[in-house]
């Protein structure tokens, strides 16, 4: 996770990193129209600018791509996913971390300057509750800010499921004390150009797992910025290359019958 500010407007959110330099966010967090966004992680000192390389503002979401050596070096590719299952006894927990204007505190005693802390926010979500409005509605367990607008900067955080992303932080729904309304990542993943936008600057492109069926499954090797991602099979299904004339010979032989073709196929027999 990562503290996004736009100091020109002057919004502050948080944004999840899915990628080195890559990052994901809340559209009204990040606000674009103005040249670039400043963005910091947790291991840096100082914001670094990020430039708009995605937006919708349908969706709520933007994407923003950094330098890479100063925002998330050295991270993986994060694993895209999504719910499929309901059984209330055996929900998985979902979290999320963020900024919340609930954690700031004074950078000192007397001091007029104040640091932005972490919070760690985790929960449950019910598939069919908010859905009708497209979104996942997370049930928070735990302490809850005592205004609701303490909530204010969580806004574009990550929210993961058993090392999944499977949303973003959107709203807190003001009618609820206890809900926060996540986008889910599918209408990302479907909308005009944000895969393309992905694949551009990972050179792989995202694709959904069941997220709380991971413990049932052996999945894929976590996706890394190398080639030798797609050593394992399990990692995606390349297409074959460089036989051609093979498989043309084989194509050849399954639709001819009797000896003669199989010959003509293979070449005679061996002596």
């Amino acid at each position: 996770m990562l503290t996004v500010s736009n100091q020109h407007k002057g919004s502050y959110g948080t944004g999840c990193l899915i990628a080195p330099g890559l990052v994901l966010t809340a559209h009204h967090v990040a606000l674009p129209g103005e040249d670039s966004v400043d963005v910091r992680d947790t291991a840096s000192a100082g914001f670094t600018q990020a430039a708009v390389v995605w937006e919708s503002t349908e969706l709520d979401a933007v994407l923003l791509k950094a330098d890479r050596a100063l925002v998330g070096a050295g991270m993986g590719v994060v694993r895209w996913g999504e719910l499929v299952c309901d059984y209330p006894g055996r929900r998985p927990v979902c979290s999320m971390t963020g900024f919340p204007k609930a954690m700031r505190r004074q950078a000192a005693a007397r001091s007029e300057q104040y640091v932005d802390d972490l919070k760690t926010v985790e929960g449950t979500i019910a598939p069919h509750t908010g859905s009708r409005s497209k979104l996942y509605a997370l049930e928070v367990d735990g302490a809850v800010p005592t205004d609701v607008k303490n909530w204010q900067g969580l806004s574009g955080a990550g929210v993961f499921c058993n090392g999944v992303l499977i949303g973003l932080a959107r709203l807190v729904d003001r009618q609820w004390d206890r809900i926060l309304m996540v986008l889910p990542l599918s209408h990302l993943l479907a909308a005009d150009g944000f895969t393309a936008a992905v694949a551009a600057h990972t050179g792989m492109s995202p694709r959904l797992q069941p997220a709380d069926l991971r413990p049932l499954m052996d999945t894929s090797p976590d996706p890394t910025l190398s080639s030798t991602y797609l050593l394992d099979p399990h990692s995606q299904v390349t297409e074959l290359t460089g036989v051609s004339e093979l498989v043309q010979r084989i194509e050849q032989w399954c639709k001819g019958m009797g000896p003669s073709c199989r010959q003509q196929a293979w070449g005679p027999p061996a002596r």
